[in-house]
């Protein structure tokens, strides 16, 4: 997952969730920014684990979380909807830690890492 911030905050509006839910994807990315106030962006990349569970009437489901983000668990009836979801979740719990001014998590060894410049993951 990639999250990239600018001064601005994000470019479009999203959905509002809960604490422990969060939206992801790459925000705010320009290559050249004719205004001089705005902070150059920069990106951060979260490893995400979905596995597999169970919902409460026994039907298969995927339960999703990013281990450096502590409490962010979201989960999907489908593989692609938790990996959505969990997308969703990141951004959110990052806008969170934005806006209380506290630090987004970087910790290359539980797979978040920050990059000076925007940037674009490509899952495959």
């Amino acid at each position: 997952m990639v999250v990239s911030e600018s001064t601005y905050g994000r470019d479009e509006p999203g959905p509002e969730c809960s604490y422990l839910k969060a939206r992801a994807g790459t925000i705010g990315t320009r290559l050249h920014d004719p205004d001089p106030r705005r902070k150059p962006l920069k990106s951060y990349v979260f490893r995400v684990v979905i596995e597999d569970d169970v919902t409460e009437g026994g039907e298969k489901a995927y339960h999703a979380f990013c281990p450096v983000l502590k409490g962010c668990h979201t989960w999907g009836r489908t593989y692609e909807e938790a990996l959505a979801n969990i997308r969703e979740a990141i951004e959110l719990y990052v806008d969170d830690l934005r806006e209380s001014g506290e630090p987004v998590p970087v910790n290359a060894e539980q797979g978040a890492v920050e990059w000076p410049t925007p940037a674009v993951a490509v899952n495959l």
